[in-house]
């Protein structure tokens, strides 16, 4: 039996199907935007790390969310947090930027 899920679009996907997202466009980059939902036990490196696949990069979170977080220790279960795209040039000038913070 196959076995199709119903999009709220109204696009049927099957079951199991792999999907790709097609490339952004410098321009689309700068529009789109993910969500992040505070779980449970969740901090914000932990979300940094399920969205950017790098927890050090939880800065790019806390600054784009500063007027929804005033500690960026205490974050709450259920609180909506916006997370920016952030393209690789950018990513390796953040980590370049602590790394070079911790050397001083």
């Amino acid at each position: 039996m196959i076995r199709y899920l119903r999009c709220i679009t109204g696009t049927l996907i099957l079951i199991g199907a792999v999907l790709t997202e097609p490339a952004l466009g410098e321009s689309q980059l700068s529009k789109a935007q993910d969500f992040a939902v505070v779980g449970h036990g969740e901090t914000l490196s932990h979300i940094a790390s399920r969205f950017y696949g790098d927890a050090s990069l939880w800065l790019v979170l806390y600054l784009e969310n500063r007027d929804r977080i005033k500690d960026p220790t205490k974050i709450f279960v259920g609180q909506r947090l916006a997370v920016p795209p952030i393209s690789q040039e950018r990513r390796a000038k953040i980590r370049m930027d602590i790394r070079n913070s911790f050397l001083r």
